[in-house]
C-alpha cells in the first residue's frame, strides 16, 4: 500500500508534466503543502491554500476507501477526470444587491464615507462619450451582459469602512453621467422622475479581500481578451446593413 503521506497519482496542477503513474510519481505531503515527487524530480511545491485544501480533500477520500482503494491505473484515470476541480477558484462575493439606476447615487452613498471610486490600481476614465452612449442604450434595451460592478471592503459590513471599486469603473461612470442628464441616448436625456425598467441597473458584488487578493482579482478580470478593432466592428455593421436591405 502507498505511504500514508503520499498520493500515488495526481493530475497536472501547474507542473510541466502529467503525473501518469510511473514508479515514484505522485505528490508527497511536506509541511503544510504538497511537493511533486515525480520520477523526473520536478520538486514543485504547492502551498496555495485552495489547492492544498482540494488535495487534502482527495487524500481523505482515498484514505476512507481503505483496502478497496482502486488500483494505480484506475486511480490515475479517476484523478485525470477530476483534475479540473483543482483549479484555484476566484473569490466569491460576500454580498450582492441589484441596483436600479434610479437609485444609483443613493446606493453609492449607502456604501459609506470610505467609498473609493479610483483606487491606485484602476485605470483612468477611458471610454469616449460614444462608448458611454452605446453602453447605456444597450442596457436600456434590456441587455444582460456586463452589468456587474465589483467592490472590495475588507472590513465589510462595518459602517464607514473603506470600499474600493474593483471592476466596472467605465460602466459606472456611463450610468452616472446618464442619470445626471449629461448623456443623450436615443435622442433624449434623463430627467428626475423619469421611469426606468427594473432591468436598467447593475448588480453590486461586494467582496472582502486583502490587497494582494484584490490585485490578483483585478488582473484575472482585465489581463485577458483583445478588444475589437474598428475594422472588425465595421465588418459586422456591414453584415447587418446587408440583412436589413433584404427586408
Amino acid at each position: 500500500m502507498d505511504e500514508p503521506n503520499r498520493l500515488p497519482i495526481f493530475p497536472r496542477i501547474g507542473c510541466e508534466h502529467e503525473h501518469t503513474g510511473d514508479p515514484g510519481c505522485g505528490l508527497e505531503r511536506r509541511g503544510r503543502g504538497w511537493t511533486c515527487v515525480d520520477g523526473r524530480a520536478c520538486g514543485r511545491h504547492f502551498d496555495d491554500p485552495e489547492v492544498v485544501a482540494r488535495i487534502n480533500e482527495y487524500d481523505a477520500k482515498m484514505r476512507l476507501a481503505g483496502p478497496a482503494r482502486p488500483g494505480r491505473n484506475e486511480l490515475g484515470a479517476l484523478m485525470a477526470a477530476n483534475r479540473w476541480e483543482l483549479i484555484p477558484q476566484l473569490p466569491a462575493s460576500h454580498y450582492e444587491v441589484d441596483v436600479i439606476w434610479h437609485y444609483l447615487e443613493r446606493e453609492l452613498a449607502w456604501l459609506g464615507s470610505g467609498l473609493n471610486l479610483d483606487p491606485d490600481y484602476q485605470r483612468a476614465h477611458v471610454w469616449t462619450e460614444a462608448q458611454q452612449v452605446a453602453y447605456v442604450e444597450y442596457v436600456l434595451m434590456g441587455g444582460e451582459v456586463s452589468k456587474s460592478i465589483t467592490w472590495n471592503a475588507v472590513e465589510w459590513p462595518a459602517v464607514g469602512a473603506p470600499v474600493e471599486l474593483v471592476d466596472g469603473k467605465q460602466r459606472l461612470e456611463a450610468a452616472r453621467k446618464f442619470i445626471r442628464g449629461d448623456l443623450e441616448v436615443f435622442g433624449m436625456r434623463y430627467r428626475k422622475g423619469d421611469s426606468l425598467s427594473i432591468k436598467s441597473g447593475f448588480k453590486f458584488r461586494i467582496c472582502s479581500l486583502e490587497r494582494a487578493d484584490v490585485l490578483r482579482l483585478y488582473l484575472n478580470i482585465n489581463a485577458g481578451g483583445t478588444p475589437h478593432t474598428a475594422e472588425e466592428i465595421e465588418r459586422v455593421r456591414g453584415m447587418l446593413a446587408t440583412e436589413q436591405a433584404k427586408g
